[in-house]
């Protein structure tokens, strides 16, 4: 009489391990929101402080996914096992072991920069609170880098208030951030009036990249080009002609009084969608192919936003949409043009086949740069 009725309730009823497997999961979402409301409440995100919070938070709910991971392994070995609850409990020893190995590994990558964390530069800064219910309220601070990526970093309450009476005074706050890159924790945050406050060391500047507008250089995506140079260098650096047509174009070369025929604009592009007009002549008496010939201009024009932050390097590390007019006056001095000053252009040369001019958009922010040398 019992034997029948136990065979009728494995047939009908639910089988005990998927009852543990399910109970296991609302423990496990449980636990890991215990964990959560109760970090979150000590408003404590940043710095070393920030980095301990951030590494109990993590070895806590992997010591919950360790649990997990042995109930379901027991379960797994039970006689009592059914194909549905092995099923679910290998699923479940699966993401016991994923979720916690991602989560301490990027702990662990972390350690070796507390002591030199990675800084970038925040502008766009934006402030938003964020929380659940009546429960605990994350600080958030968003912006563009200068590394063109998005960041979001969370911030103490203390933090938070003094960036947004900040921001208030001054829409173009810029934020360093100091932090640790692979959990995001912020080490240090300082709010500066304008890039020209910044720490030239803390932007990624070649050495190669001279100091002097006046040598006529320029970083793009981590190479230098001092003009005048070799057309075929920028071609080395992956750049190939926007018309394949221009490949084929012919340079005379130059006459018994050494002037050139003719000086070509063309435009490059790279593999990134970025575009490079350069200017291009023959100094040489013979004929030349395009290839062969000497770049007397470079000019960069962001109405695209082909270029993002640390993309477009001038001397000084002043750099596209991220410095100002002031700024530039600021890193080099008053321009050799008054007249284009007053027409907000800056203009600085050391002869006439050779200067600098700046342009700026509507906030004064820089948005093209033009580079013309000849001087061999």
């Amino acid at each position: 009489m019992n034997t029948g009725t136990q065979k009728k309730t494995k047939r009908s009823g639910i089988s005990p391990l998927a009852v543990l497997f399910v109970a296991l999961i609302i423990l496990f979402f449980i636990g890991c929101g215990a964990i959560f409301f109760f970090m979150e409440g000590t408003n404590i995100h940043q710095g070393i402080s920030g980095f301990v919070r951030e590494c109990f938070m993590r070895i806590l709910l992997a010591i919950v996914a360790a649990v997990v991971l042995v109930c379901c392994v027991k379960a797994i070995l039970s006689p009592e096992r059914t194909v549905k609850s092995v099923l679910l409990c290998l699923l479940g020893c699966i993401l016991s072991i994923i979720i916690p190995f991602f989560m301490l590994k990027s702990m662990f990558l972390d350690f070796p920069y507390l002591n030199h964390p990675p800084v970038t530069y925040l502008q766009n800064l934006y402030f938003d609170m964020d929380s659940v219910g009546d429960g605990p309220t994350s600080y958030l601070m968003e912006g563009d880098g200068i590394d063109g990526k998005e960041h979001s970093f969370e911030l103490n309450s203390k933090v938070y208030r003094q960036a947004k009476e900040l921001k208030s005074d001054n829409a173009n706050l810029i934020a360093r951030v100091c932090y640790l890159p692979h959990t995001n924790v912020v080490m240090e945050v300082e709010f500066l009036p304008s890039m020209k406050d910044c720490i030239p060391e803390d932007l990624p500047l070649s050495p190669q990249l001279p100091k002097s507008w006046k040598d006529f250089a320029i970083q793009i995506n981590n190479n230098v080009y001092q003009l005048p140079l070799p057309m075929s260098a920028l071609l080395a650096d992956g750049w190939t002609y926007d018309d394949p047509a221009d490949s084929q174009i012919i340079l005379k070369g130059v006459d018994e009084w050494n002037t050139y025929d003719q000086e070509n604009h063309i435009t490059l592009t790279n593999g990134r969608d970025q575009k490079l007009s350069v200017s291009v002549i023959n100094t040489a008496r013979e004929d030349i192919p395009m290839e062969k010939a000497v770049v007397r201009g470079l000019y960069v024009h962001n109405s695209n936003l082909d270029y993002a932050g640390t993309d477009v390097i001038l001397p000084g590390g002043l750099m596209i949409y991220w410095n100002t007019y002031e700024d530039v006056i600021a890193r080099y001095g008053q321009p050799s043009d008054p007249q284009m000053a007053e027409e907000g252009m800056l203009c600085y040369q050391t002869g006439e086949d050779s200067r600098l001019l700046l342009t700026f958009d509507d906030d004064h922010f820089l948005d093209s740069i033009s580079i013309e040398n000849l001087k061999l």
